[in-house]
C-alpha cells in the first residue's frame, strides 16, 4: 500500500511538472509570435528606450500578457543599490508606472 501511494505521488508530481513545462513553452511561443506580428517591441528597442530615459542597469525583464495586451515589467539597479521597478507597454514602449525611492535621481533629463 505504501509503495502504491509513493508511486501515485511520483506520477502526480511528474505530470504537474510536464504541464508546467508545456505552459512555459506556450508562453514563450506566444511571446515570439507577438514580436513577429509587431504586437510587442523587441528587447533591443526596450533597452535603448530605457537607457535613454533612466539611469541604472537593467537586471530583470519579464514579458506578461494581461487583458489581451503585452507589458514589459523590469527592474533597474542604481549605482547606490536601489532597485527601481518600471512597467512599460510592450506595443509602443510607453512608460506606464515607475516605483521606487528617490525617483528624481533616476530619470535622465534632456
Amino acid at each position: 500500500m505504501k509503495t502504491i501511494i509513493i508511486c501515485l505521488s511520483l506520477i502526480f508530481f511528474a505530470t504537474a511538472s510536464i504541464a508546467e513545462d508545456e505552459r512555459h513553452y506556450e508562453d514563450q511561443k506566444g511571446a515570439r509570435e507577438a514580436v513577429e506580428r509587431g504586437d510587442v517591441k523587441e528587447y533591443t528597442e526596450l533597452k535603448r528606450t530605457i537607457n535613454n530615459q533612466f539611469k541604472g542597469r537593467i537586471i530583470r525583464v519579464e514579458l506578461d500578457k494581461r487583458w489581451r495586451r503585452w507589458f514589459y515589467e523590469l527592474r533597474l539597479l542604481e549605482d547606490d543599490g536601489r532597485v527601481i521597478e518600471i512597467e512599460v507597454d510592450a506595443n509602443n514602449l510607453q512608460i506606464l508606472e515607475i516605483e521606487g525611492r528617490q525617483l528624481e535621481n533616476v530619470v535622465i533629463t534632456p
